[in-house]
């Protein structure tokens, strides 16, 4: 599948991007780690792909969260 094409359906059919769907499952998955782990901030951002814990960070304040 051409990545223009699922761009397209997704947003037809989630009214989201792809890249707005990805950033809500990993800001979900960031959150259960966060909440049910004793996992750090950078082992977590380490585990979700980020390069820097710093990325990590910017990536919550971008979605307007806030970490504990």
């Amino acid at each position: 599948m051409h990545t223009n094409h699922l761009n397209k359906v997704l947003k037809k059919n989630t009214n989201k991007t792809t890249s707005e769907l990805i950033a809500q499952r990993v800001l979900q998955e960031a959150k259960v780690l966060l909440k049910h782990t004793t996992y750090n901030i950078s082992d977590i951002s380490f585990c979700l792909g980020f390069e820097e814990p710093s990325y990590f960070i910017n990536f919550f304040k971008k979605e307007k969260i806030q970490l504990p």
